[in-house]
């Protein structure tokens, strides 16, 4: 999963709009032969915690390998990654 949140200013929650200027998320099958993209009227939100390496996302993604998808991928739960010393 990749999410992208532009003009990052720390912990908060961030929501997608309808130009996709504050948040983009994408999912990929580990076979890497299918992928999942936010489109801009996708309802997306994502939080970051106060140690900035974890939070929660909900994400519907509505594109399947670039064009309309007949079913939607959701993504919810939570998410943490670690950052390098």
């Amino acid at each position: 999963m990749d999410a992208n949140v532009f003009s990052y200013k720390g912990p908060g929650t961030y929501a997608a709009t309808q130009d996709a200027s504050i948040l983009r998320v994408a999912f990929i099958n580990a076979e890497r032969s299918s992928s999942w993209t936010s489109s801009p009227s996708d309802p997306l939100s994502l939080t970051v915690d106060a140690t900035e390496e974890g939070g929660t996302i909900s994400a519907s993604l509505s594109l399947h390998n670039h064009v309309p998808a007949s079913t939607i991928e959701t993504v919810r739960g939570n998410w943490s990654c670690r950052t390098s010393p």
